[in-house]
């Protein structure tokens, strides 16, 4: 994801979904790469299978995300993901719903405006 506050952006995901930082590829005042995955200390996200996510400092003249989401979280719980996204400062925009194949969903905001997915695990 992109953000105009890295730091800030990081924070959010860590508290919404349980990720934690694993390292920063860059780290200066100008732009920052920080990367998190699923663990609730850094050392549990380090040792995590799972695929890790990176936020990036926005520059000024680039566009937030359009139509599709920046990222899609797969969740084993839909309305404690949901509570616990909004919680941490996320905005819902679209409510659960079901896709014609049987597929559970939802669209949120986070703190920055960028467009994420809840995608309920199978």
């Amino acid at each position: 994801g992109l953000a105009a506050d890295a730091d800030d952006l990081a924070k959010f995901y860590s508290q919404a979904f349980g990720m934690s930082e694993t390292r920063r590829r860059v780290d200066t005042p100008a732009f920052k790469e920080i990367v998190l995955n699923s663990g609730s200390t850094p050392e549990l996200a380090k040792k995590a299978t799972s695929t890790p996510i990176v936020i990036a400092t926005r520059r000024a003249n680039e566009p937030k995300a359009g139509g599709m989401a920046a990222l899609i979280v797969e969740v084993p719980d839909m309305d404690k993901a949901i509570e616990r996204a909004t919680k941490a400062g996320a905005k819902l925009m679209r409510p659960p719903a079901k896709s014609p194949e049987g597929l559970s969903y939802a669209f949120l905001t986070d703190p920055d405006g960028n467009q994420f997915e809840l995608l309920l695990k199978q």
